[in-house]
């Protein structure tokens, strides 16, 4: 039945009008992200575009800008290549190396000077380089 309870919950109908007016919040806002991210694509190459995009994000959130899951998956690819068998006098060059999710263990785990690492997003490397001694970016 539709209508106020006196019991203070809201009512089926306020409830679905609750839910309508939070999704329309929600698709407001994706449709603003998509909008801006239409924009950066639209502007030039792809190449410029998604290292705009990448800046943006780095820039909003250095451990959300690579896909979340920061530790967790910096950890998994850590444990990866340390059951690979990397050591410490080996070299790596980490290509997309982001904002070193998984980077800051290679760091500290190999020998000064034997990890690179490269990315498309000045603003990473810039995160990078400030957040992290020992590493070449």
């Amino acid at each position: 039945m539709w209508g106020i309870h006196t019991d203070g919950k809201k009512s089926e109908q306020e409830s679905i009008e609750s839910s309508v007016r939070r999704e329309s919040r929600k698709l407001r806002r994706i449709k603003r992200k998509v909008e801006k991210y239409e924009a950066y694509y639209r502007s030039g190459s792809y190449v410029e575009a998604y290292t705009a995009h990448m800046d943006g994000r780095v820039e909003r959130d250095p451990e959300k800008a690579i896909g979340g899951s920061w530790e967790e998956v910096g950890n998994a690819q850590w444990e990866f290549l340390i059951n690979q068998g990397l050591r410490p006098h080996h070299k790596l060059l980490d290509i997309g190396c982001g904002t070193l999710r998984a980077g800051r263990h290679f760091i500290k785990h190999l020998d000064t000077g034997n990890y690179t690492g490269l990315d498309i997003s000045p603003k990473a490397i810039e995160y990078d380089a400030a957040s992290t001694p020992g590493g070449a970016f």
